[in-house]
């Protein structure tokens, strides 16, 4: 079920409740609820009284206490387990706002999970921090639609300082390829963004060229142009990485055009 259309269907005030329990979960996708917990201001919990909602004694980890319920929906007022006792209404300002609902940040989430302490709580913490290292796997790859990817196709100029032939000062091995920058940008990692030369077998000072693709490096935080000088035949991605396997051959890469 659409847990964003079951909420709705309360018509529930703004700013006096938010989504709780699996329900932040859920609505990211991370995995489905049985029911649906909504954590209320007092005058809101007054108002789903007159409103008919059964006060009910379910079982919680610190024993039985009362909620609100009507259907698959549970309604309490606190947000409590242990020495956790956040305030309500602070929650609800905090709270995330998704298709319109809001619901429990996902890190508050985790300090509840935490001090409930049960095995399904740890399990649930352990698919949180799943998600979120995905989610921000996903941000660093978009990161390249940000920098890099914003010059393919574009003539560019680059400053070698590292000439074909020439040996990396750290590491020992020889450029196959002239190797530099591009003056003024700044790449994900802080420093400018680097670029191969490909299709230039001459050492080089500066050049004007086409990028034509961009290194991608999954394990890495530091993509790379790949320029070529702008009359030049287009290259296929194999004779990218050939060229470019020198110093990638270190590295998960792949191109992205």
């Amino acid at each position: 079920m659409d847990i964003f259309k079951e909420v709705k269907k309360l018509n529930l005030p703004a700013e006096q409740y938010l989504v709780a329990g699996s329900g932040p979960m859920a609505a990211r996708g991370i995995r489905d609820y049985k029911d649906i917990d909504i954590l209320v201001t007092e005058n809101l919990y007054q108002k789903l009284i007159e409103k008919g909602w059964n006060l009910v004694k379910i079982n919680g980890v610190n024993g039985k206490f009362k909620v609100l319920k009507k259907g698959k929906f549970e309604s309490d007022k606190r947000l409590w387990c242990g020495d956790y006792k956040p305030d309500t209404k602070t929650l609800i300002k905090k709270a995330e706002v998704i298709n319109g609902v809001p619901f429990l940040p996902l890190a508050e989430l985790i300090k509840f999970k935490k001090a409930l302490g049960r095995g399904k709580d740890l399990k649930d913490i352990e698919l949180i921090n799943n998600y979120l290292q995905n989610k921000k796997e996903t941000e660093k790859n978009n990161d390249i639609n940000n920098y890099a990817t914003a010059f393919l196709g574009k003539i560019i100029k680059i400053k070698i300082d590292r000439p074909i032939n020439s040996k990396h000062p750290k590491h020992g091995f020889v450029y196959e390829v002239n190797y530099g920058f591009v003056p003024n940008t700044k790449a994900s990692d802080g420093e400018e963004i680097d670029a191969y030369l490909l299709g230039v077998n001459e050492p080089a000072e500066e050049f004007t060229g086409k990028c034509i693709a961009v290194i991608h490096r999954k394990d890495d935080d530091d993509d790379k142009l790949v320029v070529i000088p702008e009359n030049s035949k287009e290259m296929s991605d194999e004779e990218i990485l050939k060229a470019v396997n020198f110093q990638e051959k270190w590295f998960d890469s792949k191109v992205v055009r």
